[in-house]
């Protein structure tokens, strides 16, 4: 997009969600382009969500605004769907001081991007889940794009830099791996200077 920075990350856990918007802020400094980090997160699983919700509530202090569609139904049972919503999040990221809105359908959240979005805003999608077909969608609807995919390249695999954190952290971690989402690339390798 047209002055519009887009990211899609697949931190969904209140630490990822917590560095990523750290680092990002960091980096691309919207501010000084008059811009904002606009955030899209999707919920990972309503268990995951429900316990975690008071973390999540504070992972999001970097963001200037925050978009959560609905919770990423998986793995959980249809009595854990009840206890716990994406507007429950909105709830706690408002009460924390977080200006957040719930849009349920991605088509919509595309839509509201398109209309509030502006030059020099930043815009990441988070999730586990499909989230990454909005950030598509919305660089395929408009304007002069450049496309940042740092997973190619030179560098350390997603493995290996899981390696590093158990080492530093002094403790194995519990990696769970999972089938890829459609579009993701075959092979991740970071290599920072891609993103320049």
């Amino acid at each position: 997009k047209l002055g519009i920075r887009v990211y899609d990350d697949y931190g969904h856990h209140p630490t990822e969600v917590d560095a990523t918007l750290r680092a990002l802020r960091e980096f691309e400094r919207p501010e000084e382009r008059g811009g904002r980090l606009v955030c899209v997160f999707q919920p990972h699983q309503h268990s995951r969500t429900r316990f975690l919700l008071d973390e999540f509530a504070h992972a999001f202090e970097q963001a200037d605004v925050v978009i959560v569609p609905h919770i990423y139904f998986v793995r959980d049972s249809e009595v854990e769907k009840t206890r716990v919503s994406a507007q429950d999040l909105v709830d706690r990221l408002e009460a924390k001081g977080t200006r957040a809105l719930h849009i349920g359908s991605f088509d919509e959240i595309v839509e509201h991007l398109e209309i509030h979005c502006r030059p020099g805003d930043l815009v990441v999608t988070m999730g586990a889940g499909p989230v990454n077909r909005i950030a598509k969608d919305f660089l395929r609807r408009g304007g002069a794009s450049t496309t940042l995919n740092c997973g190619y390249g030179e560098g350390f695999s997603v493995r290996q830099v899981l390696d590093q954190v158990a080492q530093v952290a002094g403790k194995p971690l519990r990696i769970v791996e999972s089938p890829r989402r459609a579009g993701d690339p075959a092979q991740l390798v970071a290599r920072a200077d891609r993103i320049r």
